[in-house]
């Protein structure tokens, strides 16, 4: 089986134009997460309407610290000056370095529009971002003075913070005591003021999801997190079936007391994922708080499962005196693995499937809390059991085995096949490079697809992809979601007979009251206007991370009868996700979709098979041939 990796995607994505390094301990980006996660809070939340007295007060605070209500026809975003609106309010210092805008939007094309100019205006910088919402962020550029900043945005607002620094040093990597001083002092204040905003720019309803920080939740805030994931759930939760020992209700009154104990913020979370994993599926997780993920670390080192065994497949060049490539992981803390992962790991993990779960406890087993040890037991070739013990630890790993670079897509021809590598549907690019290979494309009559280490993304960029293999139609995987109408449950409760003797409405309320009647979706046709490819022999290679989208596109692509697949079952999960947030800065997401083939066979909860079953071993993974790829190449050229 290949080395199950994890790519986590997320919306923080850093934007530099210059490096922000490090000094005696000191992380300049690392010190712009707290500031963020307040930022990012006030962005997610909607403002209650504004009053006059709330704006008096919030000016008055202001005014405690040092900034005054300003007049002037121009802002300062990033360094760019841009015009101010009418509804625009400004608050300055006395030496105008630091400054607070707000701006009130009653239409939304209006507020889309100044957006896209503010967003615009920020330039180069460096810090954190997310497109919806909004940068916080280092203005280091020659010509100006260096400035600390937040841009964003929520539902009827634009706010744009800005702090001047007075020193000139463009390289926070040189940065003196002194230097990173004012910088530190300048990070408080406008966290302060980003807080300030948060006390009259969101509805006390939204409090409870304000980032942790040093805060711990109390029994009511822990109780509300649980009960709201517990109803999104009992109403929208599309995959009972596959749990059917599972009694949602009694969930409920089990766990109600468990979450009214005094615990951590971490143990609440833990509590929460057990929670979660009772639901085998792998669309439906618990997302702990940055701030608890934050302490985090991991051994460096790579588990992989095989039918023999759990093996270690790569670790870091400082543990080369002890381990070796393909000894089989026995113990952890002197119990046995499988026990081991069956009391501590196991019962926290959200998967469609069995061997999905093992993989992502591989995972969980070697992460913990940053600095502690982890002690485990590893058996070398000669049957001889090498004890090992290694500290929790962030940072660079220098891999025995070199890890190789991930791209999106990838094209290149061997023994006369043509390779298509497609790693993610997560965007349009993967269509844009995959028209980049056309013109090889063309020129060649066997392929192989790579979709093994596919995670997914957006069904609709796969489609395009499959519409240059066929000049038929393209159907699509056949859908459904739990629909409820209080009305027709109400009236489902008095209904006892059988449905067969039931019309169509009493049918409707019946299943309604039982909390059973869903939506159905038919398969979507897509008529395909590119054949380019139509003509190729091709392969398909699938795995166990071949996931979400990815499986969409298998589904599409067997009704084209587009070639054959090969390697492991597939990830066996998909659908459509809603996300929901947690006290304290996390959240989850629940699946609400269920997705089949054409005609009704379930792939969720047990992958899709691979025409060709044909698994790596440990020997094939060390001695890095990909017996997959090799087999596949061999019967297209027979």
């Amino acid at each position: 089986m290949r080395k199950y990796l994890l790519i986590l995607m997320a919306l923080n994505l850093l934007g530099c134009s210059k490096q922000l390094g490090e000094q005696s301990g000191f992380s300049v980006f690392k010190s712009l997460r707290t500031g963020y996660q307040i930022m990012e809070f006030v962005s997610s939340c909607s403002s209650p309407v504004w009053k006059e007295h709330k704006w008096q007060a919030f000016s008055k605070e202001l005014r405690s610290r040092g900034l005054s209500l300003a007049d002037g026809s121009n802002t300062t975003i990033g360094n760019n000056t841009i015009s101010t609106l009418p509804n625009s309010k400004i608050f300055s210092s006395p030496s105008g370095r630091e400054i607070v805008l707000v701006e009130y939007f009653e239409r939304d094309s209006i507020m889309e529009n100044r957006w896209k100019e503010v967003w615009e205006s920020i330039g180069m910088h460096s810090g954190i971002q997310n497109r919806l919402l909004g940068k916080y962020y280092l203005k280091l550029e020659d010509s100006f003075p260096i400035s600390l900043n937040a841009t964003f945005r929520n539902d009827a607002y634009i706010f744009n913070f800005k702090h001047e620094l007075s020193f000139l040093n463009m390289e926070p990597k040189t940065w003196n005591s002194q230097e990173i001083e004012e910088f530190s002092e300048a990070l408080r204040s406008l966290n302060e003021n980003i807080k300030l905003l948060a006390s009259y720019f969101i509805h006390e309803k939204d409090k409870i999801y304000y980032p942790l920080h040093d805060r711990v939740l109390n029994a009511q805030e822990r109780l509300v997190g649980f009960v709201d994931f517990w109803t999104e759930v009992k109403y929208n939760f599309a995959f009972f079936d596959q749990v059917p020992d599972l009694d949602w209700d009694e969930v409920l009154l089990e766990y109600i007391p468990h979450f009214q104990k005094d615990q951590s913020n971490s143990e609440y979370y833990k509590l929460l994922s057990e929670v979660c994993a009772l639901l085998n599926d792998g669309h439906t997780d618990i997302y702990p708080p940055s701030l608890l993920t934050s302490k985090l670390g991991q051994v460096p080192i790579e588990l992989s499962a095989f039918e023999d065994g759990i093996f270690l497949t790569n670790f870091d060049t400082s543990y080369q005196s002890t381990l070796q490539l393909g000894y089989e992981l026995i113990k952890v803390e002197n119990e046995p693995i499988s026990k081991y992962m069956e009391r501590n790991i196991l019962p926290y993990i959200s998967a469609s499937t069995d061997y999905i779960k093992l993989n992502k406890a591989l995972l969980a087993v070697i992460e913990g809390e940053n600095g502690t040890n982890l002690n485990m037991t590893f058996r070398n070739q000669e049957g001889v059991d090498v004890p090992f013990s290694a500290q929790m630890r962030k940072g660079n790993v220098n891999w025995v085995k070199e890890e190789q670079d991930w791209n999106l897509t990838s094209y290149k021809k061997q023994e006369g096949v043509g390779i298509l590598t497609l790693n993610s549907f997560g965007n349009q690019r993967v269509v844009d490079q995959f028209e980049s290979y056309l013109d090889s494309l063309v020129s060649i009559d066997r392929l192989v697809i790579d979709l093994r280490d596919n995670g997914g993304g957006n069904s609709g960029f796969g489609y395009q992809i499959l519409d240059y293999f066929s000049d038929q139609p393209i159907i699509t995987s056949k859908w459904q979601t739990r629909e409820h109408k209080a009305a027709f449950k109400a009236w489902g409760d008095g209904i006892k007979e059988p449905i067969a003797s039931l019309s169509e409405w009493e049918i409707e309320a019946k299943l309604t009251y039982e909390e059973n009647f869903w939506y159905e979706a038919s398969p979507d046709t897509l008529i395909s206007t590119k054949d380019q490819l139509k003509n190729l022999e091709v392969m398909i290679l699938i795995g166990n991370n071949t996931a979400s989208a990815a499986e969409d596109f298998l589904i599409a692509a067997e009704s084209i009868a587009l070639g054959k697949t090969m390697g492991d079952f597939t990830f066996g999960s998909t659908g459509q996700p809603m996300f929901i947030r947690l006290p304290g800065g996390g959240s989850a997401r629940i699946c609400t979709k269920k997705d089949t083939y054409p005609n009704g066979k379930e792939f969720v909860g047990y992958g899709i098979q691979p025409d060709v079953v044909l698994k790596e071993s440990i020997d094939n993974v060390l001695s890095g041939e990909d017996v997959v790829l090799q087999k596949a190449i061999e019967l297209l050229n027979e």
